[in-house]
């Protein structure tokens, strides 16, 4: 019985020392390959001139920041942004990041609106000042000389639509109440659905149902160390390439029930008018597969998951097609905002350029002309 578990013993501790060698291998491997990719696609967007009036250190040291960035927990949300303060990314005590204001000191209103959405709308590949927060700030008061903005960047990564309502009530509740709220959305609709098989559940949440009751039991813990170990990563990327791909791929349902869930969250807009005299603008962002002319070094970022590029596609269409969402005059696809555009203004398949942030700016300030008419003409008390 001794001999048997002195043998179990050396065992369990060969097989523990070997998983430690691997992990460490396998760190120093994923961790270059993860730092060379993401330095790769620096690069290229250098290479490509994406970025104008910025050097190629400038453009370095800005995409690094966004390595830097780290989120906290926060409840009902699941995550948001940590404070910051870096040459181009400033994000307050509260996960906002920095908007550029324009004050006009003659003027007697000040319109606050407030900009949700998610990485898109937090400007990741731009600086505080070129986000389009910052840029339709800086649109509105050009056009409204006689009036005061605050606009306030809500958007934090991976953030859908469902998010976006919380922190509008949470912000309600606290009684901040904005003029105006402008929701810009889509990517992560489809993109938390194609993750989870399942629409409204936010990005990224499986990790989230790994970590729960880990501090019960050791077991649990010992799992969550394993699935989240480099090791584990390795063995994914084998099985990856071992098992058959798949020749045909049914997205339709998924992009219909995603279309559905959007609409609902469109329609309870109308609560907010309602209830806080709010305007609320439902903006359906554009992504690099729903503009008509890709330039060379958008051809280029194309990425190999046909299936993900095919449930962004059907979605839209359904999204196009839906006869009550485009009833709505709180609803506004913007998709094909960039038909026109020949130039670069993506920096991958969904994040925007600063050329790209200010044609949507435009776009948005264009669009909620009716309503600043409106509260113009309603005295803001």
């Amino acid at each position: 019985m001794t001999k048997a578990l002195k043998h179990s013993w050396v065992l369990f501790r060969n097989v523990l020392i070997v998983f430690f060698i691997l992990e460490i291998v396998f760190a120093i491997i994923y961790n270059y390959k993860d730092n060379k990719v993401y330095d790769d696609t620096i690069d290229l967007k250098i290479e490509a001139k994406i970025h104008d009036g910025m050097s190629d250190d400038e453009i370095r040291d800005m995409y690094h920041e966004f390595v830097d960035l780290e989120m906290q927990w926060k409840p009902y949300i699941h995550y948001a942004h940590k404070a910051y303060q870096g040459k181009y990314n400033t994000i307050d005590a509260n996960g906002r990041r920095k908007t550029s204001q324009f004050v006009n000191r003659t003027a007697r209103d000040t319109i606050n609106i407030s900009c949700f959405g998610g990485s898109t709308m937090y400007g990741f590949g731009s600086a505080d000042s070129t986000t389009i927060p910052s840029l339709l700030s800086k649109e509105l008061s050009r056009r409204y000389s006689e009036l005061n903005f605050k606009v306030v960047n809500y958007g934090i990564y991976g953030l859908n639509r469902r998010q976006e309502d919380i922190i509008l009530d949470n912000e309600i509740i606290k009684g901040s109440i904005p003029d105006i709220v402008i929701f810009l959305d889509g990517v992560n609709e489809v993109l938390s659905a194609h993750q989870n098989g399942d629409t409204g559940i936010p990005t990224n949440s499986f990790n989230r149902n790994l970590e729960f009751n880990s501090a019960k039991t050791y077991k649990k813990k010992f799992l969550l160390f394993l699935r989240s170990s480099y090791t584990n990563r390795f063995i994914k990327y084998v099985k990856k390439k071992l098992r058959s791909p798949s020749t045909t791929i049914n997205t339709d349902s998924l992009s219909l029930k995603i279309a559905e869930n959007y609409r609902f969250f469109a329609m309870s807009s109308k609560y907010y008018e309602d209830t806080h005299n709010i305007r609320v603008f439902n903006f359906i962002q554009p992504t690099m597969f729903s503009k008509e002319s890709l330039s060379s070094y958008e051809k280029k970022l194309d990425p190999k998951q046909l299936n993900l590029r095919a449930i962004y596609k059907n979605t839209y269409v359904y999204l196009k097609k839906d006869s009550i969402l485009n009833n709505l005059a709180s609803y506004s696809d913007i998709s094909t905002v960039f038909d026109n555009t020949k130039t670069s203004v993506f920096t991958d398949f969904c994040h925007t350029t600063e050329k790209g942030n200010e044609i949507i700016a435009k776009q948005i300030s264009t669009d909620i002309e009716g309503a600043i008419i409106s509260i113009m003409k309603d005295p803001i008390d």
